[in-house]
């Protein structure tokens, strides 16, 4: 009996201890908050939804939206020291300019911010068809900057004319996609001057030959609420390497697409759209586990998940031993704590990190992605396409966005034919590009026969094709090399912003590549 009473009494007081212990958490007079206003630095006018965060110095972070009037929130603080910081899409990011002492039960007003804009500018133009020479309506005209940190896109208006605003200097990549239409990009790299427009960016589109019968459609929807995701990008791609064929599609208004003129062939069908996960049909994260549509194949549906929503961009380039890979799906998956203390996440185990997956991206032509809308933390990035899953590097986003996360996926383990057949060279894409003052070019010699030397030559060429410099020009073994060229022409000169190309030789072979001065 008396063990029994000891038994009840230790019970009753850890209950107590715990309900007092539940009460003092929960209790909001130990909060604390901190609001204020978000305002235009010109006009005064306020900054609907921009971004406030509060930064404590032991490591958490805590982020509002401003309403209407630009007044945000931020509620349920704890006690300690914040650092505050403001951003809006086309704005500088601002600090406040000294660290916050928060005590339990504070509320703290008027901590404003005053943002100032960005220098922007505009590219226009005009799409048509190529053959008739009449507009095409409702044509997406999507750009995206060559540094691999910001997108944006514009719809052609009833007489074909299209305007993207707001871009921050520096030089874009445009490509046209429009219904019926093959998809078209644009022949050189356009320049965004802040304060000014790029008119005549224009599209001369050529529509799809229809002369096969084969057929994909279905919709896509945003798996919570049901409702239709228009605009997003459906990619099909053929599982045959001896039959390469690639098609994309966009949605319509009610989330509809149809990929038509395709040969009767296995393809596997992606569908993405900014701020939603990219997956493949039947729900598929990883490219190997894709499931095969073959035309003519209806209702291949896409229910995509939601992201979260930031402010903050992850970009680069991926690329397959070097050469540019396009439909890779980098994925940014948020630091967890079973992870905390790994530099690597499994590929085997991302099915079940899916709501841990605060974004992903799709690999353009060039091999470029961009993972946007990001909050501040500490992501890593995994990477599935045809060619293998490969984990890539961690990121630690610190309210600003990173650019120039490459990552490259071998071919050990994939077979080739011609594997005997020695390489007279390879030539890589200049890094950084753009660049200034200066930027690396590597190369390789191959494995020529015997190993005998041959005539090597790395010539720079400006965009009218005049010599501007000879960064080399002898005989060289077999072997990898590197040339650095510091803007400067044959005469010492420093060469003028704009579009280069340098153009390697190896015996026979010769390969060039373009690359951007940008001051």
């Amino acid at each position: 009996m008396k063990k029994l009473f000891i038994f009840l009494t230790a019970l009753i007081f850890i209950l107590s201890a715990s309900i007092s212990l539940f009460a003092r958490v929960d209790n909001p007079s130990t909060y604390a908050s901190i609001s204020g206003k978000v305002t235009d630095q010109k006009t005064g006018e306020p900054l609907v939804k921009a971004f406030v965060m509060a930064n404590k110095l032991d490591g958490r972070k805590l982020v509002a939206r401003t309403d209407s009037s630009g007044v945000y929130l931020l509620d349920k603080l704890s006690a300690g020291r914040y650092e505050l910081s403001a951003f809006a899409f086309g704005y500088f990011l601002k600090v406040y300019p000294e660290t916050l002492t928060v005590k339990s039960g504070d509320n703290l007003t008027g901590i404003n911010f005053e943002l100032s804009t960005m220098p922007t500018g505009s590219i226009s133009g005009r799409v048509t068809d190529s053959l008739t020479g009449n507009p095409i309506v409702h044509a997406r005209i999507f750009v995206h900057n060559i540094e691999g940190c910001e997108k944006s896109l514009a719809f052609s208006d009833s007489d074909g004319n299209y305007v993207i605003n707001k871009l921050q200097v520096g030089f874009y990549r445009a490509t046209a996609f429009a219904r019926g239409y093959k998809p078209l990009k644009y022949f050189t790299p356009v320049e965004v001057i802040a304060d000014s427009i790029h008119s005549g960016v224009d599209f001369q589109m050529k529509k799809h030959g229809h002369q096969r019968e084969g057929k994909i459609f279905g919709q896509v929807k945003d798996q919570e609420t049901c409702l239709p995701i228009p605009f997003a990008d459906v990619i099909a791609y053929s599982t045959s390497p001896d039959q390469e064929y690639q098609q994309t599609a966009i949605t319509d208004e009610d989330g509809k697409y149809v990929l038509e003129d395709l040969p009767i062939i296995p393809f596997k069908v992606l569908g993405t759209a900014t701020g939603y996960i990219s997956e493949y049909y039947k729900e598929a994260l990883l490219e190997e586990d894709a499931h095969k549509v073959t035309p003519t194949s209806s209702q291949v549906d896409f229910g995509l998940s939601g992201t979260q929503e930031g402010f903050l961009n992850i970009g680069g380039r991926t690329t397959l031993d070097g050469k540019p890979l396009e439909n890779a799906t980098v994925y940014a998956i948020s630091k967890i704590d079973p992870f905390s203390n790994s530099e690597e996440i499994s590929a085997l185990k991302v099915s079940s990190l899916c709501g841990n997956i605060a974004a992903s991206a799709v690999s353009s032509s060039e091999g470029e992605y961009l993972l946007e809308k990001l909050l501040p933390g500490t992501y890593y990035l995994l990477v599935t396409s045809p060619y293998g899953t490969v984990n890539g590097p961690q990121v630690e986003l610190k309210f600003k966005t990173f650019c120039g996360v490459d990552i490259n996926i071998g071919r050990s383990d994939v077979k080739e034919d011609n594997t005997s057949l020695p390489k007279k060279m390879s030539l890589s894409q200049n890094y950084p590009n753009p660049f200034n003052p200066a930027t690396t070019i590597q190369f390789k010699v191959g494995s020529l026969e015997f190993g005998e030397p041959v005539h090597t030559s790395l010539t720079i060429y400006n965009l009218a094709g005049q010599k501007v410099r000879v960064l080399l020009d002898e005989e060289m073994i077999p072997g990898d090399y590197q040339a650095i060229w510091d803007g400067k022409d044959d005469n010492d000169k420093k060469v003028s912003s704009g579009i280069y190309f340098y153009r390697f030789k190896a015996g026979d072979n010769s390969e060039t590549k373009k690359m951007i001065m940008l001051k």
